[in-house]
């Protein structure tokens, strides 16, 4: 057994992602062959996601070192490499920031479109 689960949540704060996971455990959907795989790519995406949190609130050397070197040409010395932390923290941010009004603008259409689909149906 992992030391770590694959999935865990609260029911005091379901997300939607986790409904469709949650799907695969009932009697009728549940398929061994599917749920291994998908408990794998489950638990390293998460993981994955909690490094990124991590490196979006305090980038790691590492982290700014990948993004300076294909965008600065000079050497990256300890002066531009504590510029480079403050900039891509906030390109990062930014970056997030950018992109969700489009998610949420993606939500409304998709809403507006399931909306206009029952209105013909009904029809």
């Amino acid at each position: 057994m992992d030391q770590k689960p694959f999935l865990a949540f609260s029911l005091l704060d379901i997300q939607d992602d986790l409904i469709t996971e949650l799907g695969r455990f009932c009697k009728d959907q549940f398929d061994i062959n599917e749920i291994v795989p998908a408990a794998a790519e489950f638990k390293y995406t998460r993981e994955i996601k909690l490094i990124m949190a991590e490196q979006i609130k305090s980038p790691t050397e590492d982290f700014v070192r990948f993004f300076a070197a294909q965008v600065y040409s000079g050497r990256l010395t300890e002066k531009v490499m504590t510029q480079f932390r403050d900039v891509t923290q906030r390109a990062i941010r930014q970056f997030i920031s950018d992109r969700k009004p489009l998610a949420e603008f993606k939500k409304i259409l998709e809403k507006k479109t399931e909306c206009q689909v029952m209105h013909i149906v009904k029809r």
